[in-house]
């Protein structure tokens, strides 16, 4: 009986590192536009992850938080597959100048990702120069 428990364990074990390491991107073009999952990936090797990546995008062009909770198409995916982690990318100069906004977006899915059992990730993107310049800075950030 012991062997049997302990050959059970040992099987158990190998299927779960023999898991995918699942990780959704919600986002937009500086998501699609820059091979974030590519780069992850290559991360992922270089840190020696035992697992292997598999990504899914929920992405459209300049898309919000908000944008994508609305649409429903991205929580849908949240709650109808097992993910590891759930990557949140804002539209950037939303997180400037409405971050009001994006906390309250990002909250919403946080406690949908929490649920499902993932975990989630901010991706902060970035801002042009010639736009951030027009920008004021609420300091708030």
């Amino acid at each position: 009986m012991r062997s049997a428990v302990i050959l059970l364990c040992l099987l158990w074990l190998s299927l779960a590192w023999a898991a995918p390491l699942r990780v959704l991107f919600i986002g937009n073009s500086h998501t699609y536009g820059n091979n974030m999952p590519q780069l992850v990936a290559d991360m992922a090797v270089a840190a020696k992850e035992p697992r292997t990546p598999e990504f899914k995008l929920v992405t459209a062009g300049g898309f919000t938080l908000q944008q994508h909770w609305e649409n429903g198409t991205a929580l849908k995916i949240i709650q109808a597959e097992r993910w590891d982690y759930v990557v949140l990318q804002e539209q950037s100069s939303r997180i400037v100048m409405e971050s009001g906004y994006y906390r309250t977006w990002a909250r919403l899915f946080d406690q949908e990702i929490r649920k499902s059992g993932a975990r989630t990730v901010l991706f902060m993107g970035w801002q042009r120069k010639d736009v951030l310049e027009r920008m004021p800075f609420t300091g708030s950030v």
